[in-house]
């Protein structure tokens, strides 16, 4: 999580090894009877807490548990591992939190619209490696897009968009 002149840290909630839910053997393509990394952490801003995320890990990245995954960088441990991420399909929808959610430091006690991300991470082999929700507290959050396929049928690139000779 990095965002424009803030300092992104994290309070790590718990780090174990357990069974994989249905969810998480279909989005890591594992075995009915895997079991996974997982990683809860609060990701912080300038020391306020903006997001709860679960991150979910085959086995075979359990070696992302020996750096400091509460101050040091997932991924970074991830590509020491030799499992550099380069892809990240996500998707974000929007929901209320639940009880339990709202008692968590990123939320207010109060229960709170979230956005929620969920995105299946996958190397340089194009493996499944990482399966993650992180849900933010939607107020404190706004979605700043470009619409690339308009300015592409006129003729127009982006600003810092590679440009193309011919078809």
């Amino acid at each position: 999580m990095r965002l424009p002149g803030t300092v992104a840290s994290s309070t790590l909630v718990d780090a174990l090894l357990r069974l994989a839910s249905a969810a998480e053997i279909e989005a890591l393509d594992l075995a009915q009877d895997a079991r996974v990394v997982s990683i809860q952490r609060i990701r912080l801003a300038d020391d306020v807490p903006q997001s709860f995320e679960r991150a979910v890990l085959p086995t075979s990245c359990a070696a992302v548990l020996a750096p400091d995954v509460e101050h040091g960088s997932l991924h970074a441990a991830l590509q020491s591992a030799g499992q550099t991420p380069v892809v990240a399909p996500a998707w974000i929808s929007a929901r209320m939190s639940a009880p339990q959610e709202a008692r968590r430091p990123a939320l207010s006690g109060q229960r709170e619209p979230l956005l929620v991300e969920r995105r299946i991470i996958r190397d340089q082999d194009y493996l499944p490696v990482e399966f993650t929700e992180s849900a933010y507290v939607a107020s404190r959050y706004v979605i700043d897009g470009i619409r690339i396929a308009e300015w592409a049928s006129r003729g127009h690139g982006y600003p810092g968009a590679p440009c193309f000779a011919g078809n």
